[in-house]
């Protein structure tokens, strides 16, 4: 195993893993928010409904304003399931206590069959 894989694993023993259809449900429910981390363009090009856009580069600055109770219950996804368990991790440090990680990201959202809007591109 490399390094940053040992890290991951070493990762997987403290962030909770949520899997698609369990999220979903959560979701749907309103019994938790659910936040797209990525980059901005992928984020306009396609994301989850209902999802919340926070980029990882900035969540830890930006959560407040959209979850400022510590135990607000809270979702994170990217497109594979890697930023948002590194971005899971740190939030967990700043004292969130109900963080998780969408489980393979939105490719696993999107091969479950679960919505996904994609923006259509415009050339001019």
């Amino acid at each position: 195993m490399s390094p940053f894989e040992l890290f991951l694993s070493s990762l997987r023993k403290t962030v909770v893993e949520i899997r698609c259809e369990d999220a979903a449900k959560a979701v749907q429910a309103g019994l938790a928010l659910l936040i797209d981390i990525r980059e901005q363009n992928e984020w306009q090009h396609a994301h989850i409904p209902g999802a919340i856009h926070l980029a990882r580069s900035m969540i830890e600055i930006q959560i407040g304003a959209v979850a400022p109770n510590l135990e607000t219950p809270i979702i994170l996804y990217c497109s594979g399931g890697i930023r948002s368990l590194l971005a899971a991790e740190n939030l967990q440090r700043i004292g969130y206590t109900e963080v998780k990680s969408l489980a393979g990201g939105c490719k696993s959202w999107c091969n479950a069959g679960l919505p996904f809007l994609q923006q259509s591109l415009t050339l001019i």
